[in-house]
């Protein structure tokens, strides 16, 4: 039996249909079913890229992801500040003094605050404590107060207490004091070199 010519749906060139038990396979040629069939893969793999775009977006709007974000660059800056503030208080050497006991202590010291979380990133909020005075003493707050006023004044003092009552750090706040930080630890690297 002579096999009969088709006219291709997308084509519309003549071509000799497949046969699969008598039944025609395909209503396309075979250069037209290979070319549709890459579209579909390359369609597939567009929309598969979208997903992951579009789940990589969810995440970064998520709330759990920018929180993470937040503490993330906060402990990066945290971590920044503890060494700009050993730089400004005691320069290149290991060793420095507590502020609240005057006892020796190395770059694993503590850096304390008188306001916590309120002026995290303000020199005049952070100090070096032995582990001591800063966990077991909480900060040993009434030396570390009595020492506070005689550097900043009571008008200062009163300053401190209304910059922690209306500072917050946002992200972007962050984000710039990481680039501040970093500026001013390399220029007091320098300095000290």
């Amino acid at each position: 039996m002579k096999q009969k010519t088709r006219k291709c749906r997308h084509c519309h060139d003549q071509y000799k249909p497949q046969l699969f038990n008598g039944i025609i396979k395909s209503v396309y040629c075979r250069k037209c079913l290979v070319l549709l069939n890459r579209q579909k893969r390359e369609k597939k793999r567009e929309e598969k890229k979208l997903k992951v775009v579009k789940k990589k977006e969810r995440k970064i709007n998520s709330k759990k992801y920018q929180k993470n974000l937040y503490r993330r660059t906060h402990d990066k800056a945290w971590k920044l500040m503890r060494e700009y503030v050993w730089l400004v208080l005691f320069g290149d050497t290991e060793y420095g003094k507590c502020y609240t006991c005057n006892k020796v202590i190395d770059k694993s010291g503590h850096l304390s605050h008188f306001h916590h979380s309120k002026l995290d990133f303000d020199l005049r909020n952070l100090k070096y404590c032995c582990s001591a005075c800063n966990t077991y003493k909480s900060g040993n707050l009434n030396i570390y107060a009595t020492k506070l006023v005689k550097e900043l004044g009571v008008e200062g003092m009163q300053k401190l207490l209304l910059d922690a009552n209306t500072t917050i750090y946002r992200l972007e706040d962050l984000q710039e004091v990481i680039s501040r930080l970093e500026e001013k630890i390399q220029y007091y690297k320098d300095k000290l070199k």
